[in-house]
């Protein structure tokens, strides 16, 4: 019997799922583990690899990073716009800010309306955004890395230590008491860092709950350089009391109200 659209639907969700939980797999333990056979696999992946969904290498099947990235927009879409509309409310006439490779934060450009502000960012994604024509946006040169279209090495670093911006609105892949700011990128973390760092005003850290209390692998900042965080509603609450406590404030937005 054949499989109605609902079911492959599902079947291939499965599969997405197993991937994302495991990282990487091969055909066998994916039939295995799902109690179908590995020719049904095998034609679902073949089609996943024509809409590059997945890659496969010496036998191994992955997620390609550009789906992963898609996934996680998706997931927390309602919830991150909150966050940026939270986030541009706090830009102001004449501000310079650094906006570092965060979707989070690079998507706040869309809610800034009516004010004259300059944005220096090193995400090339900034030139897709749809912005106010009273923004001002400014790329900061040097080399461009996937998966995000950063711009990253010397030249980047050494164009944001020549500036001062006012403000900076910045995005982490992690936020903890015990380990501060993390980022899952190698090569963006001490350019997040280094914006943090030559802020001479406000810092606003703009995260989904889902990121606080969360350590990823990379340093990327102090929490000592840190003004505001800006989460969603479903945070811990006895995180955000301790955040408080160390003197950073905390806004939580609602987004069924945003």
């Amino acid at each position: 019997m054949r499989s109605s659209k609902a079911e492959i639907e599902k079947r291939r969700e499965n599969i997405i799922t197993y991937l994302l939980e495991n990282g990487e797999s091969n055909i066998e333990d994916i039939a295995s583990y799902l109690s179908i056979s590995t020719l049904t696999v095998r034609r679902d992946i073949e089609e996943f690899k024509a809409n590059q969904i997945i890659g496969q290498k010496n036998g191994n099947l992955k997620l390609n990073d550009d789906f992963k990235l898609k996934l996680k927009q998706n997931k927390y879409s309602r919830e991150r716009k909150a966050i940026q509309k939270e986030a541009a409310k706090h830009v102001e006439e004449n501000d310079v800010l650094f906006i570092n490779t965060s979707y989070t934060a690079l998507g706040t450009v869309k809610y800034i309306k009516d004010i004259h502000c300059t944005i220096i960012t090193n995400n090339t994604n900034i030139v897709n955004i749809e912005r106010d024509k009273s923004i001002v946006a400014l790329l900061t040169g040097g080399e461009i890395r996937e998966p995000r279209s950063s711009i990253v090495g010397e030249i980047a670093y050494n164009t944001i230590s020549q500036i001062k911006a006012n403000k900076c609105i910045i995005g982490v892949d992690g936020i903890s008491l015990e380990s501060g700011l993390s980022s899952s990128i190698l090569h963006e973390a001490s350019i997040t860092e280094l914006m943090l760092k030559c802020c001479t005003g406000e810092c606003f850290v703009v995260a989904s709950s889902e990121r606080i209390n969360k350590t990823d692998r990379f340093f990327c900042g102090s929490l000592d350089l840190v003004d505001t965080i800006i989460t969603d509603n479903k945070v811990d609450m006895l995180a955000v009391y301790e955040f408080r406590r160390r003197g950073i404030e905390v806004i939580i937005v609602n987004p069924d109200k945003a």
